[in-house]
C-alpha cells in the first residue's frame, strides 16, 4: 500500500518524532564506544519495509539479544 510517505521518512519518524515529544531532539550515535537501541534486520526495509519483522538481532544498551 503506498500512502505517499517514502519508506526512508516513516522509519526516520519512528524515533523523531517520541524524541521531540519527550524534548530530546537530539540524535544520537552509532560508533564505537557508544551505546546504542536498534534492530538488525534480514533484508532492506528501504525497499521492502516488511523487512522489519524479520529481526535477526535486538542490541539494547550495548548488549547483544538474539
Amino acid at each position: 500500500m503506498d500512502l505517499g510517505v517514502a519508506l526512508v521518512d516513516a522509519i526516520r519518524a519512528a524515533p523523531y518524532w517520541p524524541a521531540q515529544l519527550l524534548k530530546r531532539p537530539r540524535p544520537g550515535t552509532i560508533a564505537a564506544g557508544q551505546l546504542a537501541d536498534l534492530i538488525v534486520v534480514d533484508g532492506d526495509p528501504l525497499s521492502d519495509m516488511t523487512s522489519l519483522r524479520n529481526i535477526v538481532h535486538i542490541v539494547k544498551d550495548g548488549k547483544v539479544y538474539k
